[in-house]
């Protein structure tokens, strides 16, 4: 899935797997092909009922403002969709923030 944020810097992060994602389900964010999240490459966050949050300070200063986000699925009897959100203090307006929440 593709997203786009507004310009300006990424705050915060944040994403919610549901209770029966069991581990069983993955996610991983990208800035044009370069992997943000998590850190480490080739690396996948997973969980069940859990929120991940953590802060950053990651500057969007021009286009384009795309990110992608890959999710999998290893559940052959259940779909499963967390949740991503973003918290972006936007360049342009004075400092308002803005948030955006995704299905992944």
């Amino acid at each position: 899935m593709e997203i786009k944020l507004c310009i300006g810097t990424i705050q915060r992060v944040s994403i919610y797997f549901p209770w029966g994602c069991a581990g069983l389900v993955g996610v991983r964010i990208f800035h044009y092909e370069h992997q943000l999240y998590p850190t480490n490459p080739d690396e996948w966050f997973a969980g069940n009922e859990i929120f991940i949050e953590f802060d950053d300070e990651y500057s969007v200063l021009e286009g384009p403002n795309e990110f992608k986000i890959e999710a999998y699925n290893l559940d052959e009897l259940y779909s499963h969709s967390p949740v991503v959100s973003f918290n972006v203090l936007r360049g342009t307006l004075g400092g308002m923030s803005s948030q955006g929440w995704i299905g992944a």
